[in-house]
């Protein structure tokens, strides 16, 4: 099998099917080392991947030490975590629709509940979506993790949080760091204190 780019790029000619086998393999080891990438097949990802190694692959300098098989990787291993990266962030909102309050919730008849049903009288668009978005964060957290955000959220020190859960506070701080982590690999930095 042999991929050939049509000849208007910078370079024409064919990959090697050492550099299709290496692809393959990249791809491969990337996806079982992450979840699956929504969207793409491994096909797509892989195709993706050779379409950006034959535009860089006359950045190869022999010059430089490296191997054009250890270029090869580098140059792959980057455009699978950029791609990674841009369907992460897509994951936060990216792209969608807002939803509408008058909106059904159920897309079959005889149930004319909507979402602006669920929200609380008296409550503001920002004051619901702060507490949707704490109560998924807290579900996200281990029980120790939710026990020290909860206690944090009510005024207690470190020390009175470490007392009431008989844990040093060093193990508490790593847990913050943890919390934190969590909440801006989810992109809601916002929602930190």
């Amino acid at each position: 099998m042999h991929y050939a780019p049509d000849s208007s790029g910078p370079q024409s000619g064919e990959l090697a099917d050492w550099e299709i086998a290496l692809v393959e393999l990249l791809v491969f080891d990337f996806l079982s080392s992450r979840t699956a990438l929504p969207g793409f097949e491994v096909d797509d990802l892989m195709q993706e991947c050779l379409l950006h190694w034959w535009s860089q692959r006359q950045r190869y300098k022999e010059t430089r030490g490296a191997s054009k098989k250890t270029f090869m990787r580098r140059v792959v291993k980057a455009k699978l975590i950029d791609i990674e990266r841009v369907l992460k962030a897509g994951k936060r909102g990216g792209g969608q629709h807002p939803l509408s309050l008058d909106a059904p919730l159920s897309q079959e008849g005889g149930d004319d509940q909507t979402l602006g049903d669920l929200v609380p009288a008296g409550e503001t668009g920002d004051e619901v979506m702060s507490s949707v978005m704490r109560e998924h964060l807290l579900s996200r957290l281990a029980p120790g993790q939710r026990c020290l955000a909860l206690g944090l959220e009510a005024g207690m020190s470190m020390s009175e949080v470490s007392r009431r859960l008989d844990v040093p506070r060093t193990t508490l701080y790593d847990e913050l760091e943890r919390i934190r982590r969590l909440f801006r690999d989810e992109g809601l930095e916002e929602f930190l204190r």
